[in-house]
């Protein structure tokens, strides 16, 4: 199972900005609870106490229900990439891979590096089980038979990334992606690049 798209006559990835967090001004209180009237110390009406208390007991313990379910064991799993400035992965492409593919591989180790200051290494064949397989060393996708050339994969599955297009521009296309909707990376322009700083990269374990 994977993550399938088809990008009709575009040259790159539709580019994105993180949004911008709330101003410290502009927070409210977890317990905070809005409605359509005018707020009470405008109009002048008073709520019951009671029905307050209410209120905020439901919203804490519906706060409480889900901060429990995230630690659970096997709902938060992650496949990391880097944590701690060091990181097991390597990125494997073809020995004979065309340009836009090592290109691809360039770009995933120097993007992955800005955001992390860790360098992964780019190598024909992996030397251990944690890989991230760009372009033909990716293997066949069966998804991607009898799609536009632009059609491009994305799958995270066994502790494993595949980026993987129909064609090598494709695969660069899927590489972008990947560091758009995964890591958090983001193009205006040539040039105005948004990129996220972190110490450690995680994604989910299954990505279908």
């Amino acid at each position: 199972m994977s993550v399938l798209f088809h990008v009709k006559g575009a040259k790159s990835s539709e580019r994105t900005r993180a949004h911008p967090q709330f101003s410290p001004a502009g927070k409210r209180s977890p317990f905070f609870f809005s409605s359509s009237c005018t707020p009470i110390s405008q109009r002048g009406c008073k709520v019951p106490r009671r029905f307050r208390l209410l209120l905020n007991l439901t919203a804490y313990l519906t706060f409480l229900a889900a901060y429990l379910a995230l630690d659970q064991p096997g709902l938060a799993r992650q496949v990391v990439l880097v944590a701690g400035g060091r990181s097991d992965y390597v990125i494997v492409r073809n020995g004979q891979a065309p340009t836009p593919e090592q290109f691809a591989a360039q770009e995933l180790q120097k993007y992955i590096r800005l955001i992390s200051g860790v360098e992964l290494r780019i190598v024909e064949r992996p030397g251990g089980p944690k890989v991230i397989w760009v372009g033909q060393a990716a293997g066949s996708a069966e998804q991607l038979k009898d799609r536009g050339e632009d059609s491009y994969l994305i799958r995270v599955a066994g502790g494993n990334v595949y980026l993987t297009g129909a064609t090598p521009r494709s695969t660069l296309y899927s590489v972008y992606h990947f560091l758009e909707k995964y890591l958090g990376c983001g193009w205006i322009v040539p040039g105005d690049e948004y990129i996220p700083r972190s110490v450690e990269i995680g994604l989910p374990d299954r990505v279908e």
